[in-house]
């Protein structure tokens, strides 16, 4: 048996207005009918031995916009399945308070937190950065005896103005896990691209000479238009469920959903009959356009 990691949109609404984000940013939010049925068709194919355990990645859009739709289902599914579930969010972590501290905490429910840089970072709906902010909320938490990641997009806002140096300080200082993604900036063929990659390389001497482990980080897509590890889980281990039920093999798939969580019978016989996406490779893995032809089109 192998374990199942839905990442499930709480919400297709979002505070934030980041460029390179694939979400539509409209008014969207996963019903609890929807939220339960996903905690009991997962329930009944680990009780059937369909799948080992699951982990759920709630996302969204901002997960915590709609904190109370779904902060009940987590505990249902640990109290019903024990050590064969657990959760984490994806959040953007601007709209933290003492509530969901508490709840994060007393749970032991971990969170990937984006934070793109230490001065530009992601910005709000007016237009000013949310850096300064997302770093004291991520301190808060962690004073509180939180758990968190930092993942990271590079962009052209963090790209040659020292800010991955920056992050990579920060995440020595806290000894946090961080995964930095140059995919967007690579496939759209940036012009700053070698730029890109000093700035890597600086942040990654800075973590070595600092006795970082190094098990800890993780670049993906180092080298274009392939995979960094054995190839994409998407359709194997990984999938998506949207806010009305649809189900994708990927969070990024667009078109046709392959089911629906409140109709399907059995969601891996659902990934394994499905054709209309290529199953477990990474979607780049194609003879793609390099950098310079993107740059000259």
């Amino acid at each position: 048996m192998f374990s199942l990691s839905p990442w499930i949109f709480a919400t297709e609404n979002c505070n934030l207005r980041c460029p390179y984000c694939f979400e539509g940013h409209v008014n969207k939010n996963m019903s609890k009918e929807v939220w339960s049925a996903t905690s009991e068709h997962f329930i009944q194919l680990v009780q059937d031995h369909v799948i080992r355990r699951t982990h759920w990645r709630i996302s969204g859009g901002e997960p915590f916009m709609v904190f109370d739709t779904w902060r009940e289902f987590p505990l249902y599914m640990k109290k019903v399945l024990g050590g064969n579930f657990n959760a984490g969010i994806i959040s953007n972590f601007t709209l933290l308070n003492d509530e969901i501290v508490r709840y994060l905490v007393e749970n032991n429910i971990g969170c990937g937190v984006s934070l793109d840089g230490t001065i530009h970072s992601k910005v709000d709906i007016n237009g000013n950065s949310t850096s300064k902010k997302v770093m004291e909320n991520l301190e808060w938490f962690l004073d509180e005896g939180g758990r968190c990641n930092i993942l990271t997009v590079l962009t052209d806002t963090n790209v040659e103005t020292g800010e991955i140096l920056d992050l990579a300080k920060f995440v020595v200082k806290h000894d946090l896990p961080w995964q930095v993604n140059s995919d967007i900036f690579v496939m759209l063929g940036n012009d700053y691209i070698e730029q890109m990659y000093q700035d890597v390389i600086e942040a990654i001497e800075y973590l070595t000479k600092s006795g970082y482990n190094m098990k800890k980080f993780s670049f993906q897509f180092l080298r274009p238009c392939s995979s960094c590890t054995d190839g994409c889980q998407a359709g194997r281990r990984l999938l998506s469920i949207h806010t009305d039920g649809s189900i994708y093999p990927c969070q990024t798939c667009e078109g046709d959903p392959i089911a629906n969580i409140m109709t399907c019978d059995n969601i891996v016989n659902a990934l394994k009959r499905q054709t209309a996406y290529p199953i477990g490779y990474n979607c780049l893995l194609y003879t793609s356009p390099s950098p310079r032809d993107y740059a000259a089109s």
